[in-house]
């Protein structure tokens, strides 16, 4: 998917923000790193192109399917005779 077609105020976000109000990331270790507006810019449109991908997945059926899965595998074999969702 190609980021750059995306535009608005909302993609110039930014990625983090330290508390002194300047732009940031961190490294590997966990310092900051100051990022650009052109950087903050990419990592939002590659955000928002990840989203755009992940609603594609799968049809209304299939997730109500994946998620009555998921709810019966959480509810089997559980310690405590108390449900997490109810049937």
């Amino acid at each position: 998917m190609d980021v750059s077609t995306h535009s608005g105020a909302a993609f110039d976000l930014p990625a983090a923000q330290t508390t002194s109000g300047s732009l940031s990331t961190f490294d590997p270790v966990g310092r900051p790193i100051q990022l650009t507006a052109a950087e903050i810019r990419k990592r939002n449109l590659i955000a928002l192109a990840a989203l755009e991908v992940v609603e594609q997945i799968g049809n209304a059926a299939e997730q109500r399917e994946t998620l009555d899965y998921l709810r019966r595998a959480v509810d089997q074999d559980r310690l405590s005779e108390g449900r997490r969702f109810t049937p």
